[in-house]
């Protein structure tokens, strides 16, 4: 689980004081007592179970009676469980980022269907708040809670190559010879229209073909991402590869959204 001086970090960027957040993180980690570690968090298939937060969450804001106290808590376990996302070698980064905005917006429903008065809208502005504050420095937090992502996403962010479409004269993101070597390298050739074509005119995202080809089986990437074992170059490697399928996808994002 990430170390309370991120969780102090991120509550600080939504205006928590470091006071108010160890407290937090002391109770929800329980030192004490550790059969209450991580009380108040059930998440199934990306959804926070809400017959069980709900007496907690309640119980925590009754003793408390602080806005700033109840957003601590709902970020404390929203970044524990993006770094338990991060940590399994069977989620994607980019699936795990999704997993996390599921889990800011059933949370948000489940407030609005479920809660009245001041918490109701106390616990809906958290979640706004904490998904603005994700949304916004994404990189940055999971850097924070997984150290070699920062790496990779450094490497990953100097191998993006601009290039001008030969239809429509759109400009474009890529990857550069660097990126492409390392991919063919273990099995994925990148198709000459990913140099040449803008996202619309090729009508493919080159992130999403990405993501679809480590996966396959002749690839040298499909067995080392599964392996329970992975040396540290392959470690290495992987998370370079997700970083820039990842870096590629925001930037693909801006570019269908400028459009």
């Amino acid at each position: 689980m990430p170390e309370w001086r991120v969780h102090d970090k991120w509550a600080e960027r939504l205006g928590i004081s470091k006071e108010v957040s160890r407290e937090v993180n002391a109770e929800i980690d329980s030192i004490d007592d550790p059969r209450f570690h991580d009380y108040g968090r059930v998440i199934v298939l990306g959804r926070w179970d809400f017959s069980y937060l709900y007496p907690v969450l309640r119980s925590f804001f009754e003793r408390w009676r602080r806005e700033d106290a109840v957003k601590a808590f709902l970020l404390h376990h929203i970044l524990d469980y993006m770094d338990a996302l991060l940590s399994s070698p069977s989620v994607q980064l980019s699936n795990a980022t999704n997993f996390v905005d599921k889990l800011i917006s059933n949370l948000r429903v489940d407030a609005e269907r479920n809660l009245r008065g001041e918490l109701r809208d106390v616990v809906i502005r958290s979640c706004s708040e904490i998904h603005e504050l994700i949304k916004g420095n994404v990189k940055e937090i999971i850097a924070d809670l997984k150290r070699e992502y920062g790496e990779g996403f450094e490497w990953a962010e100097e191998r993006l190559l601009r290039l001008y479409c030969e239809k429509c004269g759109r400009q474009f993101t890529t990857i550069d010879s660097e990126a492409r070597e390392l991919l063919a390298s273990r099995g994925v050739g990148i198709p000459e229209s990913f140099l040449r074509y803008c996202i619309r005119c090729r009508g493919m995202s080159l992130s999403r073909w990405l993501e679809d080809r480590i996966r396959e089986p002749h690839t040298g990437f499909h067995r080392h991402r599964y392996h329970p074992s992975l040396d540290e170059y392959w470690m290495e490697m992987m998370n370079r590869v997700e970083a820039l399928i990842y870096v590629l996808k925001l930037e693909e994002l801006k570019e269908l959204n400028l459009a």
